[in-house]
């Protein structure tokens, strides 16, 4: 359930630059935009962003995100490279775009603002407006990341 929660004003008296926070802790995110604090259950889609904001700008291929959490020792038939490409491609849109939904639903300018700066495809990026001056504290405190 999202919480609202006011932020005092700055030592000038001017409010102060909101918090954008994306942080894992344990089984639950917990997520700030311009002062609205969401808690919300684990999800792939989730740790895709995490990753895309933590590097603003930076292009990373959906095969390195949707390889994130496998077991590099698993056996399995090896499909062409192309079917690899598409099927992460696939997979990684599909987590992105349901969590930029499920966001959406908390906090209707937070899913605006990740459907506008969040590119999808074969590789994926995190581009915010650069007038705007968005910067996320990305954090992992169940990895100590």
């Amino acid at each position: 359930m999202p919480r609202l929660h006011p932020r005092p004003p700055g030592p000038d008296g001017e409010s102060p630059r909101p918090a954008y926070l994306f942080v894992r802790e344990g089984e639950y995110w917990t997520i700030t935009f311009e002062g609205t604090v969401g808690r919300f259950r684990h999800a792939r889609g989730f740790q895709h962003l995490a990753r895309l904001l933590r590097a603003p700008g930076t292009p990373i291929p959906a095969s390195e995100l949707a390889g994130g959490g496998r077991d590099p020792d698993r056996r399995q038939l090896s499909p062409s490279p192309a079917t690899t490409t598409e099927r992460a491609r696939s997979a990684v849109t599909k987590t992105i775009k349901a969590a930029i939904r499920r966001l959406g639903t908390y906090n209707a300018a937070l899913g605006f603002h990740l459907g506008a700066t969040v590119k999808t495809g074969c590789v994926c990026v995190y581009t915010p407006d650069p007038g705007r001056r968005i910067r996320w504290v990305v954090a992992d405190r169940t990895t100590g990341t």
